[in-house]
């Protein structure tokens, strides 16, 4: 989990380690083709990681092509052998949370880096980054697309505070991301409405539970969705959660040196 040398002492050397120790809880969904690999690592730092991975066969149709130099159409895929055609197709991966953050209120903080500039005769430099945080006060302020701006987003409970005055909070931090590519008014976008942003945070209701509507294939792309995540994988990390650093009551491998 970490390791460190310290050589600020003239005549000693410390070096000290925590190891990383994970739990991971896996299991595997097969949906047609494929494999789904789904697991949830827990850290003892408090930290939860999820991811997928997907295995399995590949989504195959027949043509009547056999060699590349033949293919005068879209064939919406790439010959992968004789008379057979590896589609081209993409998966979106739902995550719904339900987090209670030290309690049941909670509230959703993105927090943005932005830069500033200097003025006056303050400081010799012309500009430097600082973190704005914004409450979402509407779901319309939390739906969030993500992009190459540095940004947190964090879930905190606004009633809880630790001792230098910070809200309990967990981080949520992104893996790979991606967009749809179909246009907003094509039918499967309509019915998959939910890809147009990353995230979705909402007030928790119970009936809210599938991001595509309750019946497949038939949303209408307004349905309702507590935390909705687009993701193939994602960390939640305590935010000024902990009063210390729950790591410090892990067993180093060694004694400390000196």
């Amino acid at each position: 989990m970490w390791r460190h040398s310290e050589l600020g002492f003239p005549d000693h050397a410390i070096t000290e380690a925590r190891p990383e120790v994970s739990l991971v809880v896996r299991m595997v969904a097969t949906v047609g083709n494929y494999d789904h690999i789904v697991d949830w690592e827990l850290k003892p730092s408090g930290s939860i990681k999820a991811q997928v991975g997907l295995s399995g066969i590949l989504e195959v149709k027949s043509t009547t092509f056999a060699h590349a130099d033949q293919i005068n159409e879209e064939v919406y895929g790439t010959l992968l052998a004789d008379n057979t055609i590896g589609l081209n197709h993409d998966h979106f991966l739902i995550y719904r949370l339900d987090l209670d953050i030290d309690g049941v209120a909670n509230s959703f903080v993105k927090q943005n880096l932005v830069t500033k500039n200097v003025t006056g005769n303050v400081s010799p430099r012309k500009s430097y980054w600082t973190a704005v945080r914004e409450t979402a006060k509407t779901e319309s302020d939390a739906k969030i697309h993500l992009g190459t701006n540095p940004s947190d987003l964090i879930i905190v409970n606004p009633n809880k505070k630790t001792k230098p005055g910070n809200h309990h909070g967990y981080r949520w931090i992104p893996g790979t991301q991606t967009h749809s590519l179909l246009s907003d008014d094509d039918y499967p976008q309509i019915r998959g409405a939910f890809s147009k942003y990353n995230v979705w945070v909402t007030p928790y209701n119970k009936s809210e539970k599938w991001a595509g509507g309750k019946y497949v294939d038939q949303s209408k792309g307004q349905d309702t969705l507590a935390v909705w995540t687009l993701s193939a994988g994602f960390e939640l990390r305590p935010t000024n959660f902990f009063e210390s650093n729950p790591v410090l009551k892990v067993l180093p491998h060694k004694p400390v040196r000196a």
